[in-house]
């Protein structure tokens, strides 16, 4: 949110986030005939979307689904340019504005492909149970996907009620957070949710991410002081609950800014490079710049800082093991990644060439 918000700007937009910079750059992509929206839900061929004037069942052209791929997909949070074809017909979604933050993550399973949680998120609320829920090298994930995205981060420790020293839990979190805020709290008791009221703010867009059960909807409904969102227990037994929320949705909370609600994620695989991983392991990377080998692999070579440290007991042997893992995730996603580009540009190559096998040659004469 710019602080220069023009006045003149429809009140119903700014309410959604809609500032001065996202004008200039409505009209700067001059899509004459058309008006802004912001995407509330997306489903499979269809996207509820929020205007100036109102909600609309929107649509995007066919072909956009067969030659944009991921990224020209519309996903909840986005800024569209919108066009209202008859008073009939469903409003059609010709353009995306350029985002400003984007959380992704690699595709669940063995496909290499990215997926979209939500775009243009200011803040990012990482809500981990303190339950069987409660997992540290988890929220490294977490932040590590939110750091990639230029999103500010906040980690929430719901369930306090359930332990008897929350604030252990939480000193161990903030060993690992860095800069982010780390809050315990009890989504069920509503204890300390007012601690979360300081991150929003009018056109500020904070996104719950977390596994299912962990009480993001919970959460949000003590923020909306409403029970909009379905909630259902974690299953017994187990660490996680039934999926309560199905679908990413954007709630706006008026002058208190906006909420984006996402389903549950059993499964976070990074979508990135290794650089993702300076902010979150910042006290790893910085002992690096000590070892005696450049090319140390941080494991048994001698002068070795990061080992050392570890020895002294300054750093956590789980914490270095967590970064070695996604070090070594992130690398072989990147190979991954360099493969399937060969590929595809290989198979590029055999179209085109089939294609002028197909043309007519000339005639001598």
């Amino acid at each position: 949110m710019t602080d220069e918000t023009p006045t003149h700007l429809p009140p119903e937009l700014r309410a959604l986030g809609w500032d001065g910079q996202w004008q200039a750059a409505f009209l700067e992509a001059g899509h004459e005939g058309t008006q802004p929206a912001r995407l509330a839900v997306p489903r499979k061929k269809s996207y509820t979307v929020l205007t100036a004037t109102g909600e609309h069942e929107a649509v995007i052209p066919g072909k956009t689904w067969h030659t944009e791929g991921a990224a020209g997909q519309p996903v909840v949070g986005d800024w569209v340019a919108l066009e209202v074809v008859s008073d009939t017909a469903s409003p059609v979604i010709r353009a995306i504005l350029p985002r400003r933050t984007i959380l992704t993550r690699k595709m669940p399973g063995e496909k290499v492909a990215e997926q979209y949680v939500a775009a243009n998120v200011d803040v990012l609320f990482i809500v981990c149970g303190l339950d069987m829920d409660y997992n540290v090298r988890r929220i490294e994930r977490y932040l590590a996907l939110a750091h990639e995205g230029g999103v500010q981060p906040v980690v929430l420790l719901n369930k306090e009620d359930l332990v008897e020293d929350a604030a252990q839990f939480r000193d161990e979190v903030i060993e690992c957070a860095g800069e982010a805020p780390v809050i315990s709290l009890s989504a069920k008791d509503k204890t300390n949710i007012g601690a979360l009221e300081i991150f929003l703010g009018p056109g500020i867009t904070a996104a719950f991410i977390g596994s299912s059960g962990a009480g993001k909807s919970t959460l949000i409904n003590a923020l909306l002081g409403e029970e909009r969102q379905d909630t259902q227990e974690v299953i017994e037994g187990t660490d996680r609950g039934k999926h309560t929320t199905t679908r990413r949705e954007l709630i706006p909370l008026g002058d208190r800014g906006i909420l984006v609600d996402t389903p549950g994620l059993r499964e976070i695989q990074l979508w990135g490079d290794e650089s993702a991983l300076d902010d979150i392991f910042a006290d790893i990377t910085a002992l690096a710049d000590e070892c005696r080998f450049r090319d140390c692999a941080h494991s048994n070579e001698p002068g070795c800082a990061i080992r050392a440290a570890v020895e002294a007991g300054e750093l956590s042997e789980k914490r270095l093991t967590s970064y070695h893992k996604l070090s070594r995730e992130l690398r072989h996603l990147a190979s991954r990644r360099d493969e399937q580009a060969r590929i595809e540009e290989k198979q590029k190559n055999k179209r085109f060439h089939k294609m002028i096998k197909k043309r007519p040659r000339p005639r001598p004469w």
